[in-house]
């Protein structure tokens, strides 16, 4: 299955586009009525309720969110743990994934919280203030920076590009990530220099208000 993905992935965009109709008909149909839409519902509810508790304005004391770092990384980690270590156990079996999906959630959603502290802290810390403000301004553009990163990792991996795909080992794939993480944290500040918004940020407000918003600062 993999060698028949890899082949298809590196040919033309187009051949790629006719592979993956199908698959993405029944993922955006089916499956996400069916499957994703309760995922993304909680997820909504467990954010809405961080907020308002003041969670998510850094509100909260260390100590609270010293226990949210330790108990989301001790539970969400060890969960991880568990489930990398049996998918590499059987080959990166499709079975083995299909099995760890019952404990996905166990560990992903704590480690979240985990994750959530840690940012919390930083914040609080009132440490690197230049790294808080490149942070913020990647997140003021969080639109631009999704479909920019798609856009990178399109032409890295498909076959109308570079053609990456499947020729990268596991602890490969966290080069690229990386590299657009530095590449977005350096850019969105630069950016927000001269502008408002982000050019996608922009567009989304000029139709929100149905109106040209100003850009240029």
């Amino acid at each position: 299955m993999h060698t028949i993905i890899k082949k298809e992935f590196n040919k033309s965009y187009a051949s790629i586009v006719w592979y993956r109709a199908s698959i993405v008909q029944v993922r955006q149909s089916v499956t996400l009525y069916r499957e994703w839409i309760w995922d993304v519902f909680s997820m909504v509810l467990l954010g809405m309720a961080f907020f308002k508790n003041g969670i998510f304005k850094a509100e909260k004391t260390n100590r609270y969110y010293w226990i949210m770092l330790l108990s989301g990384y001790l539970i969400g980690i060890a969960v991880n743990y568990w489930e990398t270590n049996y998918i590499v156990q059987h080959h990166f079996d499709i079975q083995a994934f299909s099995l760890t999906a019952i404990t996905h959630e166990l560990g992903r959603v704590p480690t979240t919280i985990g994750h959530i502290g840690l940012i919390m802290l930083f914040i609080k810390s009132g440490i690197c203030p230049l790294l808080k403000k490149a942070l913020a301004a990647v997140g003021q553009m969080a639109f631009t920076n999704y479909i920019m990163h798609t856009i990178i990792c399109i032409f890295i991996f498909m076959g109308f590009g570079f053609g990456a795909y499947g020729k990268l080992i596991c602890h490969e794939l966290y080069y690229i990530v990386l590299g657009i993480w530095i590449f977005q944290i350096i850019v969105s500040p630069l950016w927000l220099k001269y502008f408002r918004f982000g050019p996608l940020e922009w567009v989304w407000r000029s139709l929100t208000y149905w109106k040209k918003q100003p850009f240029k600062k």
